[in-house]
């Protein structure tokens, strides 16, 4: 038998040593966060946002990754968002009425990922029986630059309500306790982390929003992602089946909402 492979089989015996091919990387998907104080973010690795993030990872090993960013709201809208058609990344927990779009119309959205709700910060000595609009009258609201407020806008808009702008969260939260504004609005998982930080709890009250307080935290997906939406939808019902995620909710003070696949949760019985 010759000792020389025929030139007609070299082919295949290449392809015999030839060392496996790597398995395609997950593809890198752009991510902001504007949520820069806790419970969203404590730091790069620990807080609701990073941990969220991290989990949906690992639903989406085999196509996506997600690259997270962390920024203030005013240059996310500035810098990416100002051209809404050619936006290619997501922002996490966001709430269409947060962008604009409450008719959601302007960008796409995941499914919801949790419930939360705003509230009025106010001192608690200057607290009424009744929070409503006649309170508001002449008021002076402290908020964070970029952040749009239902209600509170127009209330801005027409004069009936004046408006200063700060740089977080915490920065209204101590303005307001030391008597500098009258109120500011945050919602509801980062004024009991907040309170709880400075210990103002004694001296603010937080109200819910008279008429709009209630909303749900989604994925806002750019137009020009299109292709994420399904499978960012499919590692949500999955998260929401996840032990793991039950326990952040628990750690960071929210209700998970209900898994759409309850057997995901046990182990299968052989």
């Amino acid at each position: 038998m010759s000792h020389f492979v025929s030139l007609r089989c070299l082919p295949l015996v290449l392809a015999l040593l030839a060392p496996p091919c790597a398995q395609a990387s997950p593809e890198p998907v752009q991510a902001f966060n504007t949520y820069e104080t806790a419970p969203f973010l404590i730091d790069a690795r620990r807080g609701l946002v990073p941990e969220m993030v991290g989990q949906l990872n690992q639903l989406l090993a085999d196509q996506y990754h997600i690259e997270l960013r962390n920024l203030p709201r005013a240059r996310l809208l500035q810098q990416y968002l100002h051209q809404p058609a050619r936006f290619e990344g997501l922002v996490m927990l966001l709430s269409p009425s947060f962008v604009d779009d409450a008719e959601q119309q302007t960008y796409l959205w995941s499914k919801p990922l949790l419930d939360d709700y705003n509230v009025l910060v106010l001192r608690a000595a200057q607290a009424p029986a009744q929070l409503d609009n006649d309170w508001l009258q002449g008021r002076r609201l402290l908020a964070v630059r970029g952040q749009r407020l239902p209600l509170l806008d127009e209330l801005v808009a027409s004069g009936q309500v004046s408006r200063e702008d700060f740089n977080s969260e915490l920065q209204t939260l101590q303005m307001v306790a030391a008597g500098r504004g009258d109120f500011t609005h945050m919602n509801h998982l980062m004024y009991r982390h907040l309170v709880r930080k400075t210990g103002l709890g004694e001296r603010l009250i937080g109200i819910p929003v008279p008429g709009v307080a209630h909303f749900q935290r989604r994925i806002l997906v750019g137009r020009g992602a299109a292709e994420l939406l399904a499978p960012l939808n499919a590692a949500i019902d999955a998260l929401h089946c996840q032990p793991e995620w039950h326990r952040t909710a628990t750690r960071y003070g929210f209700t998970a909402l209900p898994c759409a696949q309850p057997d995901a949760l046990t182990p299968a019985r052989n």
